[in-house]
C-alpha cells in the first residue's frame, strides 16, 4: 500500500501474541533509537524532529507497548530513507524513571506514550490517533509541513 506521499507502507497491526517469560520485539536491531538520559539531549538538538516511544517492558499490564514495537520499527525504517533529519526514539520507562518522569520535559501518564519533540521543542500533547504505520507517518509530514501542528488533531485520526 502507498500512502499520499508516495512511500509504500505495509499496514501490519498484528498483535505478537508472545507468552509472558519472552523479551518484547527486538528493538534494538532496528532504526529506533534508544534514548537514555545520557543521549537525549545531543540527539533532540542534533535533529529536527523526533517521534518519541515511551514504553515499558512489564509484559503483564503493557501489551500495548509491545504491539506498537513492530510498527514503530516498520516506520523507522521508511522515515529514515526520505528524511534524514527525522528519527524514532524509544525511552524505556522502566530503565529511564527519571527521564520519562521529568515534569520539565514530558508528562507521561500511560504506556505507550507517543510524543514529538520538533526544533528542540517538547510538543505539549501526545499523539492520539490510531497507532498504524499510516499515521505515524502522516504525524510525521504534517508537523514538517507545520512546525505549529497540534497533536490534539491527531484524535480526529481514529476510525
Amino acid at each position: 500500500m502507498s500512502n499520499k506521499t508516495g512511500i509504500s507502507v505495509a499496514c501490519s497491526n498484528k498483535s505478537t501474541n508472545q507468552p509472558n517469560n519472552q523479551p518484547l520485539v527486538d528493538i534494538d536491531n532496528s532504526n529506533v533509537i534508544k534514548i537514555t538520559g545520557d543521549n537525549y539531549d545531543q540527539i533532540i538538538e542534533s535533529k529536527e524532529l523526533v517521534l518519541l516511544l515511551f514504553y515499558t517492558d512489564c509484559h503483564c499490564l503493557c501489551c500495548y507497548s509491545r504491539d506498537v514495537i513492530p510498527i514503530f520499527k516498520e516506520v523507522a525504517t521508511l522515515i529514515s530513507k526520505k528524511y534524514p533529519n527525522v528519527v524514532l526514539g524509544r525511552i524505556n520507562c522502566d530503565e529511564q524513571p527519571k527521564l520519562a518522569n521529568n515534569r520539565e520535559k514530558f508528562i507521561v501518564g500511560f504506556h505507550p506514550t507517543i510524543k514529538i519533540v520538533q526544533n528542540g521543542k517538547v510538543k505539549h500533547s501526545y499523539f492520539k490517533g490510531e497507532r498504524n504505520i499510516e499515521n505515524f507517518v502522516r504525524l510525521i509530514e504534517e508537523c514538517i509541513k507545520n512546525p505549529e501542528f497540534d497533536l490534539l488533531d491527531t484524535l480526529s485520526w481514529i476510525k
